[in-house]
């Protein structure tokens, strides 16, 4: 069953559910590689008390259950994602997978979501890639979607993640101000 409540309380950080699947078509990469692929799905966000923000928790849109990214059977193309999310007030989600040529990059926390202001470090990793990048659901990151391959097989460090497989970005296409 989707959970469909979460409330921001007065004086509190968390999104609402509107807020946080909220996408943006147009502002998504026109790149047609990427646009074509049938590497989407849906994503819901579930709150837990102990998090400052809600998981989200990949769905299929041809199946309406959770689902496993890395599996492409349970993914579609572009639309039928976008209409399925849409329809069901659900975020919109891309998945990265082994044989895709693109990876992408997760900038946390950095960036302040009431001034659009980028911290530097963020801002230099953006213009050294140079490709599409995005506001994240949350409003306080930045998703990089670029082509290439991850250079080992875990690269987090920080504020920083890199992923070319078995994981998925919850799309906005809100690009930065």
């Amino acid at each position: 069953m989707l959970q469909r409540s979460l409330q921001r309380q007065k004086g509190s950080n968390v999104l609402t559910r509107a807020e946080l699947v909220r996408f943006n078509m147009d502002g998504l990469p026109d790149d047609a590689d990427f646009r074509e692929l049938r590497q989407f799905l849906v994503w819901e966000p579930r709150f837990r008390p102990e998090k400052d923000k809600p998981d989200k928790v990949p769905i299929s849109a041809q199946t309406a259950h959770p689902t496993d990214v890395t599996d492409p059977a349970a993914l579609v193309d572009l639309d039928t994602a976008a209409r399925y999310a849409d329809e069901h007030q659900l975020g919109l989600g891309f998945a990265f997978l082994a044989d895709d040529p693109f990876c992408g990059v997760d900038l946390d926390a950095c960036r302040d979501p009431a001034t659009g202001v980028v911290e530097p470090w963020a801002q230099a990793i953006v213009t050294l890639l140079d490709s599409y990048s995005e506001v994240s659901a949350t409003g306080t990151g930045v998703h990089i979607i670029v082509r290439g391959r991850v250079p080992g097989p875990r690269c987090r460090s920080g504020k920083i993640e890199i992923y070319d497989r078995a994981r998925f970005f919850a799309l906005t296409g809100v690009p930065l101000a």
